[in-house]
Parts: structure tokens; sequence; C-alpha cells
């Protein structure tokens, strides 16, 4: 069943409160870093945590370099890439029924925003640089 925007209210459902602005929205969550690396972003609102990974900017050299060295490491890997267990598609589409597709079940979805740093001028720019206290 097709359901209206009004009616998305995944995020509400996950963290207890409806979304705001970047600044209100993450005032209403903390980030705590575990011993062991793990990153957990809990709601002060309904006390629900989870599993966030850590944010990095790699340089393409160093992804590739990482990349080979997982290839050398672990053959099976390798194997199944070349065998076309990934596939990857560029396309115009609303993410909506993207999600909604029993077909893309476990599927994962890039989209730009600027809020992932994908359209940032700047590796220093940071949507907080646009919070006024």
């Amino acid at each position: 069943a097709r359901h209206s925007i009004g009616e998305m209210n995944w995020f509400e459902n996950l963290f207890g409160f409806k979304e705001a602005t970047h600044c209100v929205t993450r005032s209403r969550f903390l980030e705590r870093r575990l011993q062991d690396g793990v990153v957990l972003l809990e709601s002060k609102v309904n006390g629900r945590e989870f599993h966030v990974g850590r944010f990095t900017t790699p340089t393409l050299e160093s992804l590739r370099a990482e990349y080979a060295a997982k290839l050398r490491a672990n053959k099976k890997n390798s194997e199944l890439l070349r065998s076309g267990g990934f596939s990857l598609a560029n396309m115009v589409a609303d993410v909506r029924d993207l999600h909604r597709d029993p077909a893309n079940r476990g599927a994962v979805f890039q989209v730009a925003s600027q809020f992932n740093c994908l359209e940032m001028p700047d590796i220093n720019l940071t949507p907080e640089a646009t919070c006024r206290p």
C-alpha cells in the first residue's frame, strides 16, 4: 500500500520526536563512543540506542589501498566482486518508491545531501556552521 508523506513518520517512530531543523534535531541526541570504538546514538526523548558508523573523509588513494589490501587478504571477496555479486545503478527516482519495492529488500541507497558530506564545498564546512545559538 502506498503511503502519503504525512503518514511516513518513521523518524518519529524511531526516535520519539518529529524531525526539526538540524540544530534542534541534533540537540535531542546523545552520541557515545564506547571503549571498543563502537559509536552509539541515543535519543534523549525515548532512550533508544542505535549503533552508527564512524564518519571519515578518506582520500581516494587511501580507499584504493584499503580495498587492495582487503582483496589480497580475502580471496573470497575478490571472487564475489568478479562474479557480479554487487551491482551499482545511477538513477533519478523517488527514493520512497525504491524503499517500498520488495525487489530492493536489503539494498543500500546513497543520495546527495548536505548532511552526509556529498555536496559540501569544503571539507571544513559542516551543517553545524549554519546553526545559530
